[in-house]
């Protein structure tokens, strides 16, 4: 679960902050879309969910960020990684290998995990994500759908509580983005709490459950797509 309780941020050497007085909570099993114009707050918004802001940029935070109950002001920033996983409009920017296999199996291998039980989450993965033809491929050789379907699978290794998709569909073609609406859906039913930030609703009419409207880092409209 993903909940933020009166939350304002302010980055170092801004004398205004970035967002303003923030609630709102995403269960498991529920996804929530922000959206709104550019310099609305959405990255911002996600540094604090992912723990980047304070622990990385600095700043000032007050109010609550927790996730599955616990506060990301007292956690490690590592400790939080375990938690919640981002994936990036461009997933190229957060791989650590050049290989498919090398990279799903990246998380697990930090985490100690013995080298059978490897492989065979490997193999588990990579049939949920149709990926077993290209674990032997480089990735830089993919598509956009299919580097996408790498930097989720590569998250979804290890168990997560939380879930946020920066600008997902910013490079996939139509049917790489039904099939990434698919997923979302499968990742909904497991339970995930999943927070999306994009400015396409198209693709998520049967997606999120509720949509969040940000302006000048304030919540400014909240409620459900409407139908077309």
């Amino acid at each position: 679960m993903i909940e933020l309780k009166n939350v304002t941020y302010t980055y170092p050497h801004s004398d205004r902050p970035a967002l303003s007085n923030l609630s709102f909570m995403v269960r498991p099993g529920e996804a929530i879309l922000v959206t709104g114009v550019s310099g609305c707050g959405k990255s911002t918004l996600i540094r604090l969910i992912n723990g980047l802001c304070p622990h990385y940029y600095g700043g000032n935070v007050e109010g609550t960020i927790c996730i599955d109950g616990k506060d990301n002001m007292k956690e490690k920033l590592c400790d939080i990684s375990h938690r919640v996983g981002t994936l990036f409009q461009n997933p190229e920017s957060q791989f650590f290998a050049l290989g498919v296999e090398e990279e799903i199996s990246f998380i697990s291998e930090c985490k100690g995990v013995h080298p059978k039980e490897i492989q065979t989450k490997l193999s588990q993965t990579a049939e949920r994500f149709n990926l077993k033809p290209f674990l032997k491929s480089i990735i830089h050789e993919l598509s956009q759908g299919q580097k996408q379907k790498v930097g989720l699978a590569s998250l979804m290794m290890e168990p997560l509580k939380a879930l946020i998709l920066d600008e997902p569909t910013g490079n996939l073609d139509p049917e790489a983005t039904l099939e990434l609406a698919e997923e979302i859906k499968k990742l909904k039913a497991q339970g995930v709490a999943i927070l999306i930030v994009d400015h396409r609703l198209y693709w998520l009419k049967d997606v999120v459950d509720k949509v969040i409207v940000l302006e000048k880092g304030k919540v400014v409209r909240e409620g459900i797509i409407p139908d077309v």
